[in-house]
C-alpha cells in the first residue's frame, strides 16, 4: 500500500472524492467544448480543456508527494485551475456556445469538486503528514553540488550547521525528484547546512 501525504494508506489518488469530481468535470467540459465554433479552436477551446485537465493532474501529483506542505502546493494549483475553468465555462455560456442547462450541469459539478477539494485541503493541513520526520520547512531545490550521486526518489534533509540566522530555517526538506536544484541556491547558503540523504518510502 502507498503511504499518502495525508498519512492514510490507500490504493491511489483515484480514491479521493475531489479527484473523482474533478475528473467528472473534465469530461463534461471536454464534451461541451466540442460545441464551440471553429474560431475558438486556438482560444477558448484550448484554454478550458487545458484548465480542466490541470485540476485532476495537480490533485494526483500532490497526492504523490511525501511532505504535506509540498502536497498542498499542488492542491492550491488545482483549485486555481478549477476556478479558471469555471470562469471559462461562464464565458462559453455568455457567448451562447452552450445551452443554459448544459452550463448548469457542468458548473454544479465544478463547484462540488471545489468543495471536496477545500475539505481535503483542510484535512491534509490538520494531518501534517511528514512533519514528524522532516519538520515544518519544505523547500524544493538545492545547489547541485549537494546532489551529485544522489539516488532518484531520495529526500534530502539539510540541517543548519552555522550559528542561527533569523532568515534561515533550522532545517529544510528537499525533494530528490525535482530537477530545479539551482532554483533556491540564492536562498540556501551551502556553507550553512549539513546535508544528508534519507529514503522516502
Amino acid at each position: 500500500m502507498k503511504q499518502r501525504s495525508d498519512g492514510v494508506e490507500g490504493k491511489g489518488f483515484e480514491d479521493l472524492k475531489a479527484w473523482q469530481l474533478a475528473h467528472q468535470f473534465m469530461l463534461k467540459v471536454h464534451r461541451l467544448s466540442q460545441k464551440f465554433p471553429p474560431e475558438e479552436k486556438y482560444d477558448l477551446f484550448q484554454q478550458i480543456r487545458k484548465a480542466s485537465k490541470s485540476i485532476g493532474n495537480n490533485i494526483a501529483e500532490g497526492y504523490g508527494r511525501y511532505h504535506y506542505l509540498d502536497s498542498l502546493r499542488f492542491y492550491y494549483i488545482a483549485r486555481g485551475s478549477l476556478n479558471e475553468a469555471l470562469s471559462e465555462l461562464i464565458q462559453a455560456r455568455d457567448l451562447h456556445y452552450i445551452a443554459p442547462d448544459e452550463f448548469n450541469d457542468a458548473y454544479s459539478v465544478g463547484r462540488e469538486a471545489e468543495r471536496a477539494l477545500n475539505g481535503y485541503i483542510a484535512y491534509v493541513q490538520r494531518q501534517k503528514a511528514g512533519r514528524e520526520l522532516f519538520g515544518e520547512h519544505f523547500l524544493r531545490g538545492v545547489s547541485v553540488m549537494f546532489l551529485q550521486n544522489r539516488p532518484a526518489h531520495s529526500v534530502i534533509l539539510a540541517r543548519r550547521s552555522s550559528p542561527p540566522k533569523s532568515h534561515l530555517p533550522s532545517e529544510v526538506i528537499l525533494d530528490g525528484n525535482t530537477t530545479a536544484w539551482n532554483a533556491v541556491a540564492c536562498v540556501l547558503r551551502p556553507s550553512s547546512y549539513d546535508v544528508s540523504g534519507r529514503s522516502a518510502l
